[in-house]
C-alpha cells in the first residue's frame, strides 16, 4: 500500500494568532468568586514554582491546570464553545486558511496536535476540516469537577508530540520523511523535526533563532 502524506498543525500562535487557553483562564478567573480568586491564583503560582523546583522547564512548570481546579467540566465545555465560537475563529488567519486548503487540494491528512484542551481544540479542528486532533485531557473528580492535575492524561506538549505524530502515522501510513509540520515556538520543534518539511510560524524569538540555524522556512501568518 502506498504511504501518504501528513501536514501536523500545532494551533496557538500558528494556525490562530491567540492563546486559547489564555483566552479560558481569563473566563474561568473572572467567573470566580472575590474568595476564590486568590485561592485559584495561589495555587497556580505554587504548582509553577514547585514543578519549577522538580526539573521542569518554565515553559511546562507555568502551563499547569491548577488555574482550573474546583472548576467543573461542564462549565470548562461550555465556555470553551463559547469561545471557539466567539473568539477563537475570528484570531484563524487567512494564510493559514489558504494552507490547510492547498494541503487538502493535494490528498494530505490533516492533523492537529495541540497542548490545548480538547473542548478548545475540537470546533476549530471540525471547522477546519482536519482528519484527526490531539489535544489535551484533564482528571475530574468523581463528582466531575477538574482536579487541576494532568496526571494520567495524555498532554500533547514538548516532547509529548513526539509520541503523537508517529503513532498516527504509523497507524495512517504516514511518510513522515514527505510530510509537513508547523508551529511557532521551541515546544513544537519536537514534532516538526519528525517531518521532512518543517515550516516554522510567527516564531518566538528563540524559535526564530533556532529556525534560521536549522534551515527552516520561516512563514509569517497574520490576521487581514
Amino acid at each position: 500500500m502506498a504511504s501518504t502524506i501528513g501536514a501536523y498543525f500545532d494551533l496557538d500562535g500558528t494556525i490562530i494568532t491567540c492563546s486559547s487557553e489564555g483566552e479560558l483562564a481569563k473566563r474561568v478567573y473572572k467567573s470566580k468568586s472575590i474568595i476564590k480568586k486568590p485561592i485559584l491564583l495561589g495555587r497556580w503560582l505554587t504548582s509553577s514554582a514547585f514543578r519549577l523546583l522538580t526539573g521542569y522547564s518554565f515553559y511546562d512548570a507555568v502551563r499547569n491546570r491548577q488555574y482550573l481546579a474546583g472548576t467543573s467540566w461542564s462549565k470548562i465545555e461550555e465556555l470553551s464553545k463559547e469561545i471557539s465560537k466567539s473568539h477563537l475563529v475570528e484570531h484563524i488567519s487567512d494564510d493559514a486558511l489558504k494552507q490547510i486548503q492547498w494541503h487538502k487540494s493535494q490528498g494530505h491528512r490533516l492533523v492537529m496536535v495541540t497542548a490545548t484542551l480538547w473542548p478548545l481544540a475540537k470546533p476549530i479542528a471540525e471547522k477546519l476540516g482536519f482528519d484527526e486532533y490531539y489535544a489535551s485531557d484533564v482528571p475530574l473528580t468523581p463528582s466531575g469537577q477538574v482536579k487541576g492535575t494532568e496526571k494520567g492524561k495524555m498532554i500533547p506538549r514538548r516532547k509529548g508530540k513526539i509520541e503523537v505524530v508517529e503513532k498516527d502515522a504509523k497507524e495512517n501510513n504516514i511518510d513522515l520523511s514527505k510530510s509537513w509540520g508547523y508551529g511557532n515556538s521551541k515546544a513544537d520543534t519536537y514534532f516538526m523535526q519528525l517531518c521532512g518539511n518543517p515550516i516554522t510560524i510567527n516564531p518566538t524569538n528563540p524559535m526564530n533563532n533556532y529556525s534560521k540555524k536549522n534551515n527552516w522556512d520561516i512563514k509569517y501568518w497574520k490576521l487581514e
